[in-house]
């Protein structure tokens, strides 16, 4: 299955299972593009090619890169907050 089959599977089940919608809004499109383009400023040192079709990014001081560990713990913290 290549990633966008996936992807789109994904997504079905997530709009079945909290009763979404299953196309994606446009509105929802452009912030997840927005935000692309903020990882890739924030987090990119440089790209091995230039993407075009970006939004301007917001403020890239926003996001702060966490390493494995930090990742695992907040991932971890945060999952129990959820099913708890």
């Amino acid at each position: 299955m290549d990633c966008y089959k996936f992807e789109e599977r994904l997504l079905e089940v997530i709009a079945e299972r909290f009763g979404l919608p299953k196309a994606i809004p446009n509105e929802v499109k452009q912030v997840d593009m927005q935000l692309l383009a903020t990882e890739k400023l924030a987090l990119m040192n440089k790209e091995p090619a230039p993407w075009f079709g970006l939004p301007e990014p917001l403020d890239p001081s926003m996001i702060k890169a966490w390493g494995p560990s930090e990742a695992k713990q907040e991932f971890l913290k945060r999952f129990e907050e959820l099913i708890l």
